[in-house]
């Protein structure tokens, strides 16, 4: 297969993050060694073939290596409420609203958007659009520091007018 063919480069990150590409776009560029002791953003065999055969839904990094000294912060279910806790209308609000309530619970433990390793993102199918949570995503992560990233479409989540939830993990 095509990947038994190339060498494998786990000793190798690459510095800029897989985003959304054509199918038929090359890989994103040239990998560089990273110091000891830092986060690694990996950018492998399998992160070539995503590139070569399917549109990524979103910016992503394909693989993280967290060194062992550092502390992992668990974020759960952040969602569209407003910090009255009143919940935004509309698939757009919401996105923006869970992110803003990410960094600001990022925020009060002394950590960053950057921070994040891991995001997982719940969306309610046919409510919550690519599109508008694109829109939210483009406006909180940096493109130098892109989690890895799962995106999940859901019949429903906890309650009937919550369209999206952001779970995050982060390393610091």
């Amino acid at each position: 297969s095509e990947l038994e063919a190339r060498p494998a480069r786990h000793d190798l990150a690459i510095a800029t993050p897989v985003g959304p590409v054509s199918a038929s776009a090359s890989p994103a560029g040239p990998a560089t060694r990273v110091g000891e002791g830092a986060l690694r953003r990996i950018d492998d065999d399998i992160a070539d073939v995503q590139r070569r055969h399917c549109i990524p839904l979103t910016r992503f990094t394909n693989a993280i290596e967290v060194p062992a000294h550092a502390t992992l912060f668990y974020v759960s279910a952040q969602i569209g409420a407003d910090t009255r806790g009143i919940l935004r209308q509309g698939g757009h609000p919401q996105c923006d609203a869970a992110f803003s309530n990410l960094k600001r619970t990022l925020e009060a433990s002394g950590r960053a958007m950057g921070d994040i390793v891991k995001l997982t993102v719940t969306m309610v199918h046919g409510k919550c659009s690519l599109a508008e949570y694109r829109m939210s995503e483009g406006q909180f992560l940096a493109s130098d520091a892109l989690p890895v990233v799962s995106l999940v479409f859901v019949a429903a989540l906890a309650t009937p007018n919550i369209l999206v939830q952001l779970d995050a993990v982060a390393a610091a």
